[in-house]
């Protein structure tokens, strides 16, 4: 009798142990969106369309060649701004690609630092942003919306 529990008491043992420990856990990919806003008067320079949504390109070079990132773009008509935003490029940035271009049109194209890195446990990742950067400068983050603030 006593061998009975003993060997039922080792296999909930066994059971329990090979269960998984850690909650569900879905860690979406950390989407960065941003605004370009002129650095004078603060008007969304891509809504007053002094850049034009179709125009505007990120790319990276990989070996030389040039890797376009997607882009997906949120129109606000109420608040007058266009937000601008890519999980795509913080992958490549956790992938060790660091240096991408924003591309506005032919004549302008500014330089972009982002680095980010994945942190977590045995049960769930996510990632957060070390840097972002255009041009040298620290994008300033709206609490209002949680967009990145591009001054250009």
């Amino acid at each position: 009798m006593n061998y009975k529990k003993f060997l039922i008491l080792i296999l909930i043992s066994f059971y329990i142990s090979s269960c998984r420990r850690c909650p569900d856990c879905e860690s979406p990919p950390l989407f960065i969106s941003m605004r370009i806003v002129d650095k004078n008067n603060n008007i969304d320079l891509m809504f007053s369309k002094s850049y034009h949504i179709d125009s505007l390109q990120i790319f990276y070079l990989e070996k030389g060649l040039r890797k376009s990132v997607k882009i997906q773009t949120v129109i606000d008509t109420t608040n007058s701004k266009v937000f601008i935003g890519s999980s795509d490029w913080c992958e490549k940035s956790a992938d060790g690609i660091t240096e991408y271009f924003l591309r506005f049109n032919k004549q302008d194209t500014d330089t972009v630092h982002l680095q980010s890195s994945w942190h977590g446990d045995e049960c769930c990742w996510s990632q957060s942003i070390n840097r972002f950067e255009i041009n040298g400068v620290q994008l300033l983050n709206d609490s209002n919306d949680f967009s990145k603030i591009y001054k250009k």
